[in-house]
């Protein structure tokens, strides 16, 4: 067939398509009913330098990712902080303590499927210090997990969780020192390689006939993973642009589902070879959009291209949106398609199917004859836009940028969309990160919070140390605590002093986290005391009713058992039939007694308190002539001719023993 030829079965079959598209119910995980807002947030922190290539919404945490090294928080202070960087969603505010040390370009950010850490892939071989090449996972606080430990001997594009597996693409040839040709996947919490995905991309149609995964995706229901790449072959089947991988089993395997367009188009996009960029799988799993650049040459060059996840041979795009310039990132809703890139137009509602203009025809947009020429049937859009799911066309959203190179990073989040780029606006003044937010969570489930000590009555010493845990559906924002004397001095105000009811703010290891313990000491008068606890989110909702625990405080307690140590006999010493025993026994507070235990080692029998022999355990009471904290001992027995063991041990005035194992000494008796 002629490349006329397929020009225009081409465009047939996507003007056939396009009309006869049904309406699809959408109802995914991110439930937009609205295009985003068209401003951004300008509380988020300014990442001043670089590029941001991924962003996502970890609980109440956004994580971002790239390449920079300077980060300004809302306050203005400027932080050297590379390449990662995590914000409070709600506030704004730079989360200083989360800077894991990562040596290189972060291109990817995935959280895991328990929600307690979180993955990042790129270019990097090194975090905190310790050797992790291209692939770490980290915990809450940004430290490294170091039970994680997978080894990627090129870059990291593409990152995807599912069934216990992190699922691994980019530029590499092997993966843990294992070839594999481009992609794979790894254990979710040893790193160790997954050996049920072996399916090597070969036949290379990128750029210098290079070929590399751009991104990666899997279905809501965990069974399908999307693969767009840059090759010809995966496992040695056709797959050229687009594969779809079945990940439900333990060994995964190449579906059916296959399209010729990638394969049959890609010679037209600039310099001869495929340069896709990024893919999504719409939010109900019923299709995805991939995108790439080109220098403005449909069907897959310059173009945003929805695909049926259904399917098996010769599949055909749904729509295919022209932006006659470069597009670097998309981002699926219920409502919208996000593009972001360098384009400066979108078709407009109502242009000709498949696209506006002339197929063969590179537009420059730039010159205003050709936005003459093209009409009512563009337009404009500053590197970022909105397109209607069923028509692949604009919708009416118009933010813009400055970007130098691109919109690099668009995430669709439940409050609205994340973007990542290479200069200092979005809208408003920035930096390389801004975030179109709906506003706060509609949330109406109440906090919980725990006590973890004291114990119920128990009598704790100075400082009095308070502990416990508090939970969240969205995010724990505040926890409190009034405090009142059961002696009548009245409720313990913040000054130290006592009167009126006030309570008091305690501090939180995690705050804004789903979980985030809690801690106060407080310098009390020695007395009985009754504690109330209550937890507060970013809605206002309260933990009722108020946890309680009472408790004493006790300016001087008992902390520590009582030890022994032993003078003589000395160890396997030969001694005269009346043994003499000395030593001392000390405490923290206390020694109140001291006991023996003697023990024949040939007969296996106990000397007993009337000093006769038996096989029964008994101890001895040593006479002590005065109690405290340090008590010298000096105890006489007369034995008989043999072989002994004896054991000391000392109880305090709050009754705890000397732990086991208990000091003790061996001696002979002739």
């Amino acid at each position: 067939m002629s490349a006329t030829a397929l020009v225009f079965a081409l465009l047939v079959s996507l003007t056939t398509m396009i009309t006869s598209t049904a309406l699809i119910n959408e109802a995914g995980a991110q439930p937009h009913d609205a295009v985003v807002p068209s401003v951004t947030r300008t509380d988020t922190p300014e990442i001043l330098d670089g590029t941001v290539w991924d962003s996502e919404q970890w609980g109440n945490l956004i994580i971002v990712g790239g390449q920079f090294t300077q980060v300004k928080d809302n306050d203005g202070t400027i932080y050297d902080q590379a390449n990662v960087m995590a914000y409070d969603i709600n506030t704004g505010d730079l989360i200083t303590s989360f800077n894991p040390v990562i040596n290189g370009l972060v291109r990817e950010v995935e959280v895991a499927e328990d929600g307690q850490s979180v993955y990042v892939g790129g270019k990097f071989t090194q975090v905190d210090g310790l050797t992790r090449k291209r692939l770490a996972k980290l915990d809450n606080t940004g430290e490294l997990i170091t039970a994680f430990n997978a080894n990627v001997a090129a870059e990291v594009n593409g990152l995807a969780v599912a069934n216990g597996k992190v699922y691994v693409g980019g530029s590499f040839l092997k993966l843990e020192n294992t070839p594999r040709g481009k992609f794979g996947a790894v254990d979710a919490v040893t790193g160790d390689l997954d050996t049920g995905l072996d399916l090597p991309l070969t036949g290379g149609i990128g750029k210098n006939q290079q070929y590399t995964v751009k991104a990666l995706d899997i279905t809501p229901d965990g069974n399908t993973l999307l693969v767009v790449h840059t090759a010809t072959y995966i496992d040695g089947l056709e797959r050229a642009g687009v594969a779809m991988v079945d990940i439900s089993g333990p060994t995964a395997s190449v579906l059916p589902w296959q399209t010729d367009l990638y394969h049959d188009w890609y010679w037209r996009c600039s310099g001869g070879f495929l340069a896709l960029r990024d893919g999504e799988i719409s939010p109900d799993g019923s299709y995805f959009v991939v995108v790439g650049k080109g220098h403005d040459r449909p069907p897959v060059c310059d173009t945003a291209i929805r695909w049926p996840i259904a399917g098996a041979a010769g599949v055909q795009p749904t729509w295919i949106s022209r932006h006659f310039d470069s597009i670097f990132s998309v981002g699926i809703s219920d409502h919208a398609v996000y593009t972001g890139g360098h384009f400066r137009y979108q078709e407009a509602p109502g242009s000709p199917n498949p696209y506006p203009g002339d197929q063969m025809t590179t537009y420059n947009v730039g010159l205003p004859e050709t936005v003459a020429a093209l009409g009512d049937s563009i337009v404009p859009r500053d590197q970022i836009g909105a397109l209607d799911p069923l028509t692949g066309k604009s919708l009416d959203w118009a933010p813009n940028t400055n970007s130098f190179v691109c919109v690099c990073a668009l995430t669709v989040i439940d409050r609205g969309l994340l973007v990542g780029h290479d200069n200092s606006q979005v809208v408003f003044q920035t930096g390389r990160h801004a975030f179109f937010d709906f506003g706060g969570p509609v949330d109406e489930t109440d906090p919980t919070i725990s006590i973890t000590s004291p114990a119920p009555d128990e009598n704790i010493g100075l400082p009095a140390t308070l502990t416990g845990t508090a939970t969240d559906n969205v995010g724990v924002d505040e926890v409190y605590m009034s405090l009142k004397s059961r002696n009548g001095l009245g409720w313990y105000r913040v000054d130290g002093t006592f009167g009126s009811w006030e309570k008091h703010p305690i501090s939180m290891s995690n705050p804004g986290d789903f979980t985030t313990d809690w801690s106060t000491s407080l310098d009390l008068p020695d007395g009985p005391y009754t504690a109330y606890f209550w937890s507060v989110d970013a809605a206002g909702n309260k933990s009722l009713p108020k946890p309680k625990v009472r408790f004493a405080v006790s300016s001087v307690i008992d902390t520590a058992p009582p030890t022994v140590t032993i003078s003589t006999p000395t160890p396997d010493q030969i001694v005269e039939p009346t043994v003499n025993f000395t030593g001392v026994a000390l405490d923290d507070q206390s020694v109140a007694q001291l006991m023996i235990t003697v023990q024949n080692r040939t007969t296996k029998e106990w000397l007993q308190p009337d000093f006769t022999w038996a096989t029964g355990w008994k101890a001895l009471d040593i006479p002590l002539a005065a109690t405290g904290p340090s008590v010298a001992f000096d105890f006489s027995a007369l034995l008989p001719d043999g072989d002994y063991t004896a054991n000391f041990f000392a109880i305090d005035t709050a009754g705890k023993k000397t732990p086991q194992p208990r000091p003790s000494v061996k001696f002979t008796v002739n």
